[in-house]
């Protein structure tokens, strides 16, 4: 049977409840944790609270978790392994040290311009990753490799086909182009939204076929489509829910 992980969202809340200090609120959380524990384990679990953190008990294994509210530290430890967290609000940097490894985090934030930075030194890599707001962009440059990725674009990326081709019929929602770029390949979708009753998806297909692209796979029903084309170096996926939304998504490379 494999170890039980607690959800990462789950224990986050229950820390900030068990962190109010009120009785009540620890009692809540206490019952909550136990109910939602044994439900996803095979036996009874128990649980205690202590000051600014709280331990779990099971039959498949134990776990605590602990803040240093005067050291700003994060403590866990767990039969899988323990480590530190500590956080420097002034610095904007996160430390950690755990039985997997160690490492720097760093947040830089101009709060003006929208822009930030996040920079990684661990022993497992480094990296960095820049965003822009204004425009949508991220870029990142690591040990494994380095990228563009664009959110939200109103135009179309390089190296999006033409013949793709745009709906006939006008939505008040614009098409929307989201692409992602490692320098090895090239991942770019758009979406585009037009009247129910143009089968834009249908058009998109015959278009795709008389580039030369053959049939991987396809599904369709009630208006829907799910259909996928290659040829050496590219495939387009093509995607509709039949209700005015139609989704295309190319990788080349």
């Amino acid at each position: 049977m494999s170890r039980f992980r607690f959800p990462t969202t789950f224990l986050a809340a229950v820390v900030v409840i068990a962190l109010l200090g009120a009785c009540s609120a620890e009692s809540l959380a206490e019952f909550a944790t136990e109910r939602y524990v044994e439900s996803q384990t095979d036996g009874e679990v128990d649980i205690d609270f202590g000051n600014g953190g709280f331990s779990v008990s099971t039959e498949e294994g134990d776990f605590a978790l602990n803040l240093d509210g005067e050291n700003g530290a994060l403590v866990f430890d767990s039969d899988e392994g323990s480590g530190v967290v500590n956080f420097d609000a002034e610095d904007g940097t996160i430390t950690y040290d755990t039985d997997e490894g160690s490492g720097v985090v760093t947040f830089d934030v101009d709060e003006n311009s929208e822009t930030g930075s996040i920079t990684f030194d661990s022993d497992q890599g480094s990296g960095a990753v820049n965003i822009d707001a204004d425009d949508g962009t991220i870029t990142y440059d690591t040990d494994e490799g380095a990228g563009t990725i664009n959110f939200g674009a109103s135009e179309a990326p390089d190296g999006w086909p033409s013949f793709i081709g745009a709906p006939t019929t006008t939505s008040d929602t614009p098409a929307v182009y989201t692409s992602l770029n490692d320098g090895s390949a090239a991942t770019m979708s758009g979406t585009f939204t037009h009247d129910v009753n143009e089968d834009f998806a249908g058009a998109v297909v015959a278009r795709v076929e008389q580039a030369g692209f053959v049939t991987d796979y396809t599904q369709s029903g009630d208006g829907s489509l799910f259909a996928q084309f290659s040829n050496v170096t590219t495939k387009v996926l093509v995607m509709t829910d039949g209700r005015g939304a139609t989704t295309v998504t190319v990788t080349a490379g």
